[in-house]
């Protein structure tokens, strides 16, 4: 816990940073975009040839399909990798490249770029949009249809200008994806139809997840377990759990609730939804809330991982950027 809170307190650091000392938020946007290439760059690598390997510089672990625990695709006939690129698992690294698509998005309709940087745009657009697909990220991918759609309709009804740059981003993405949809129709069947043995496990344990984290909260309802205490609470309950098997619930809400407490949560759901106000003007920011709501309804990483306060503090840092909107500056 008190390795927790300190995370935790140099991931509000890092916003009271970001805060006051003013950036050019463009130039954070293209730093942050020239990294994610780099990741989307290994996901692609990865997935096409099915092969990972370890470099402890760039904090990257070796997964072989064959291998149990590792994230794959599996068929009637074998084991297809998901690409993981430098991340922990493939839902974190389809997360990655849903800002990724995001912010390029932005930058394009807000700035009338042209010739070079226009195919450039479009390229990395593309580049980031095949690494999404071959992560297989469920979450990722519908937090993507959900907020293009969401763009499509505030821009078709606010801002006829925006909407005119937006419709030949939107066709572009929607021949990409029906073109990836062909290539890869049953593995993506797969995961949508969730009728393979790995699929219906994955999913019988997240049921049990969450009843297990109800459990929890209905002992703890007030004060929780303790940040970063949740893995320990599992391994007291059932003696007999192996370690790997002792894993958060799916589920960032239940998770809070689980080690802070319904204060904690509250406090938590009250800071958000400030951001959200304060932010609700500008609806083309909408999205990133459309995002973080998705991965933590579906998954846990963004408030069990070490890594993952400092993410998603910076995420939430850049909101308060959005009302100067010096994007296209």
């Amino acid at each position: 816990s008190v390795f927790r809170y300190i995370l935790l307190l140099l991931s509000i650091g890092l916003m009271y940073v970001m805060i006051n000392f003013k950036f050019k938020f463009k130039k954070i946007i293209l730093v942050f975009l020239l990294a994610l290439l780099l990741q989307a760059g290994l996901g692609i690598g990865q997935f096409f040839t099915q092969k990972t390997f370890a470099c402890k510089y760039l904090g990257i672990a070796l997964h072989e399909a064959s291998d149990l625990g590792t994230a794959v695709i599996e068929t009637n006939n074998e084991r297809f990798l998901r690409a993981y690129g430098a991340t922990d698992h493939p839902n974190i690294f389809g997360a990655l490249m849903f800002f990724a698509i995001f912010f390029v998005i932005l930058l394009m309709i807000k700035n009338n770029y042209k010739g070079t940087k226009a195919t450039i745009s479009y390229l990395a657009l593309f580049f980031y949009s095949i690494a999404l697909c071959v992560s297989f990220s469920r979450s990722a991918i519908l937090a993507l249809v959900i907020s293009l759609i969401f763009l499509f309709i505030v821009f078709f009804f606010t801002d006829k200008k925006l909407f005119r740059k937006f419709l030949p981003i939107i066709l572009s993405l929607i021949f990409l994806g029906g073109a990836l949809f062909l290539l890869f129709k049953p593995l993506i069947l797969t995961r949508i139809e969730a009728s393979s043995r790995l699929e219906k496990i994955s999913i019988n344990e997240r049921q049990e997840q969450n009843n297990t984290a109800l459990e929890i909260i209905s002992d703890n309802v007030w004060l929780g377990v303790g940040l970063g205490n949740y893995h320990n609470e599992l391994l007291n309950r059932e003696v007999d759990l192996k370690p790997y098997e002792a894993q958060p619930v799916h589920n960032v809400f239940l998770l809070i609730w689980s080690e802070i407490g319904l204060w904690g949560l509250l406090l938590f759901l009250y800071f958000i939804i400030y951001l959200f106000k304060i932010n609700i003007e500008k609806l083309y920011y909408i999205p990133i809330f459309i995002a973080l709501f998705v991965f933590m309804l579906f998954d846990h990483w963004l408030w069990s991982l070490p890594g993952s306060y400092l993410f998603l503090f910076f995420i939430l840092s850049l909101t308060f950027y959005f009302k100067d909107d010096n994007l296209s500056s």
